[in-house]
């Protein structure tokens, strides 16, 4: 009998190789976590969600090779009133969500994307805006708190896996680890991954950054204007941008999009992947429907 989702490979030569093929789960498991992770780097604490695909379910020997970081994480699932499906604070997605596990569940029982994936979601706080932003906006009279969020996830959330997840579900390099956001989540995952993705050690931090309806707009463009121009290209990360066109920031992003491949980056050998939704407005539902996208430029 087949086994289900994407093919698994060994290196011609080997004599010997381990694979964890899985058959007969066609759905992974996702909760939401009642237990909050406490950050030394912003004095709060936050719930997170998690997403354990099929394999992982049925195959008690696999391990997650691909990570997937999601701010946000209240709104990727829609919750219950049974489990741990109910929302542990009252917060979780108040205009809806992205049914992110029926997306997963399709992509990788098809074996479209790889099998070996865990999505972790954090949930955002009262101070999302500044903690999703890496400059002060006058405008906007908020921000600045990014880097206190970056190292937050860098220091105290990536370290600390066994404790979230459960002790060796994943074992992900830095290369298979991807950040991925929308709206301001967008905007602070872009600046994760092209300012601020060397680890403690000096190496990668993220392989790719996800920037989903991106607000780009931030501080009168300040991604276009100089986070962009004062980063240098590198051919390590890889970046997803994307928009709706209605509403939804579809002039600014196409700007980065032209900016990053001025850079270096380019469409031709995947290290930039761009989509213009079209009808697609700055909503759950619309960032859902198209996640799929970024979830195969990434993972497959």
């Amino acid at each position: 009998e087949w086994c289900m989702g994407h093919n698994l490979m060994v290196e011609a030569g080997q004599t010997n190789a381990i694979v964890t093929p899985f058959w007969d789960t066609y759905a992974g498991e996702w909760f939401f976590s009642f237990n909050s992770i406490y950050s030394p780097q912003l004095g709060n604490n936050r719930y997170y969600s998690v997403y354990m695909s099929p394999l992982l379910i049925e195959n008690p020997h696999a391990v997650a090779r691909h990570l997937l970081v999601m701010h946000d994480g209240n709104n990727l699932f829609t919750p219950t009133l049974k489990g741990n499906h109910r929302c542990p604070d009252g917060s979780c997605a108040p205009f809806g969500s992205w049914d992110l596990d029926a997306t997963l569940d399709d992509q990788i029982t098809s074996g479209t994307i790889y099998s070996d994936i865990v999505v972790l979601g954090l949930f955002n706080t009262d101070d999302r805006e500044n903690e999703y932003t890496y400059s002060y906006d006058f405008s906007e009279e908020a921000g600045g708190k990014g880097d206190l969020y970056l190292s937050f996830i860098s220091d105290t959330v990536l370290p600390n896996l066994d404790t979230l997840l459960g002790e060796g579900v994943v074992d992900a390099p830095p290369e298979d680890i991807v950040l991925m956001g929308s709206s301001l989540g967008g905007l602070i995952s872009c600046y994760a991954g092209l300012a601020k993705n060397t680890s403690a050690e000096g190496g990668l931090q993220y392989g790719g950054v996800g920037c989903m309806s991106s607000s780009f707009w931030w501080n009168d463009e300040d991604m276009y204007n100089t986070i962009i121009p004062s980063n240098a290209y590198n051919p390590s990360v890889r970046v997803w941008v994307d928009s709706g066109s209605d509403g939804d920031g579809a002039f600014q992003t196409k700007k980065v999009e032209t900016a990053l491949i001025a850079e270096g980056y380019s469409l031709s050998d995947g290290s930039i992947g761009y989509y213009l939704d079209k009808g697609g407005i700055h909503n759950e539902d619309s960032w859902g429907k198209r996640v799929w996208r970024p979830l195969q430029f990434f993972f497959s």
